[in-house]
């Protein structure tokens, strides 16, 4: 036996053991969640999707042409839609996402003969976290406004349809505007406002203003800056609590720099250390004075922060 023929069974073998793993991951938290629901028959568990994932590697390994994988793809098309045929009799208002999650599993496991082995490892991960995160989505489901719905939409707009056409181009004298960068900045104080009005929504006002101020200021303290003004001015934070966060943000710029300057000048670090200590520390004081401020009036009856 050559190298090249070894070389070919263990790449046959690793295809086949991750389509298996991949096909038992999911089928495992489909068991899991029908035995939490109480559901005593299923339509398929951890061995039926660990099979139905190794034939499709094995469709992917045999035929390069794909005309065994797509017969493949029929005939486990044809089993999940009588399934939920005969299922849905039996139970009124019945999801098909197990029916559906045993045909992406197929489709994993044939990627996995392919050789997409990252594919389809990631697949069976973000296919097993998505279903597994039924009970969240319902509650976010329940929870989630119209407001928040469209903010969710416009947010998405503005970050995937519109950011990759705008001109990637210099404008203007001697070319200091570029529609690609001013949208970039458009996107970051979007999203900061995004993130910020959730933690707000989810943490409460002062300590999810203040959670805001600190991711915010890990990416951009000008835009968190922007951002937490917007929301003051909306009406989502109070005055106090966005104080508070404006300068938590520019906390962490001041932390910022001294680790670039670690990494890139630790002489000008020695010069800049004492002043940069100064500012984080008086920084901070203030930012946790503004904070307990903010918390006191909200917690008092009556109470207006300004």
């Amino acid at each position: 036996m050559t190298a090249e023929d070894l070389g070919g069974i263990v790449s046959t073998l690793l295809a086949a053991g991750v389509a298996l793993a991949a096909g038992f991951l999911i089928g495992f938290e489909r068991e899991w969640t029908h035995t939490l629901e109480g559901k005593r028959h299923a339509f398929a568990g951890a061995r039926t999707f660990a099979l139905v994932g190794l034939t499709g590697a094995l469709c992917g390994l045999v035929d390069e042409s794909a005309i065994l994988a797509a017969a493949g793809l029929i005939a486990v098309s044809a089993l999940t839609i009588f399934a939920y045929a005969r299922e849905s009799k039996a139970e009124d208002g019945r999801g098909g996402t197990t029916e559906i999650a045993l045909f992406v599993t197929f489709l994993l496991g044939v990627a996995a003969g392919r050789g997409e082995l990252l594919l389809a490892a990631a697949g069976a991960v973000a296919v097993a976290g998505a279903l597994s995160l039924k009970d969240e989505v319902r509650r976010l489901a329940h929870a989630l406004g119209a407001r928040e719905l469209h903010a969710t939409i416009r947010f998405l707009a503005i970050a995937v349809l519109i950011l990759p056409v705008a001109p990637d181009r210099d404008f203007g004298p001697h070319g200091v505007l570029n529609p690609r960068d001013l949208w970039y900045m458009v996107v970051l104080i979007s999203g900061l406002s995004f993130v910020g009005y959730w933690l707000v929504k989810t943490q409460g006002p002062a300590r999810g203003v203040m959670a805001a101020g600190l991711v915010g200021g890990l990416a951009s303290s000008t835009a968190t800056t922007l951002s937490l003004a917007r929301m003051t001015r909306a009406g989502t934070a109070a005055p106090r609590a966005a104080a508070a966060g404006v300068v938590v943000a520019n906390v962490v710029m001041v932390a910022r720099i001294a680790i670039v300057l670690a990494a890139a000048a630790p002489a000008l670090l020695a010069n800049l250390a004492a002043p940069l200590a100064a500012a984080a520390a008086a920084g901070g004081v203030v930012a946790l004075a503004l904070w307990r401020s903010s918390l006191r009036a909200a917690s008092s009856p009556g109470a207006v922060a300004v």
